[in-house]
């Protein structure tokens, strides 16, 4: 036995059929992969056994971890030009199509 729960196997490799050298294999044992799994993997492990919509929970707060320096005018920004568009329908300025129109224009996007 090896240091750190391995064992130790010898076996014979052939390179030529004359003269087999002896090489040295070391193996890991089952428990001592599970032992030393990285963090990330039990993680994925244990986050996998949660319910559906607790794993759906979970990778909204983790995707949103990974998104760099939120533009703290974004906010600010999106409602003006909620506003916008919104004083445009009400003036009369956007250019409007109804709904066959979209419907029709969508399928044809998806259908080519």
């Amino acid at each position: 036995m090896v240091g750190g729960g391995r064992r130790q196997y010898a076996v014979q490799v052939a390179f030529d059929a004359h003269r087999p050298r002896p090489i040295e294999l070391v193996l890991p044992n089952a428990n001592d992969y599970t032992r030393h799994m990285d963090d990330s993997a039990r993680l994925l492990h244990d986050a996998l056994r949660l319910q559906p919509n607790a794993r759906a929970r979970l990778a909204s707060k983790l995707i949103a971890s990974l998104e760099s320096e939120q533009d703290p005018d974004a906010e600010a920004s999106w409602r003006a030009e909620i506003r916008r568009r919104m004083d445009a329908v009400e003036d009369g300025t956007a250019e409007l199509e109804t709904w066959p129109e979209v419907r029709a224009r969508l399928w044809a996007a998806v259908t080519r």
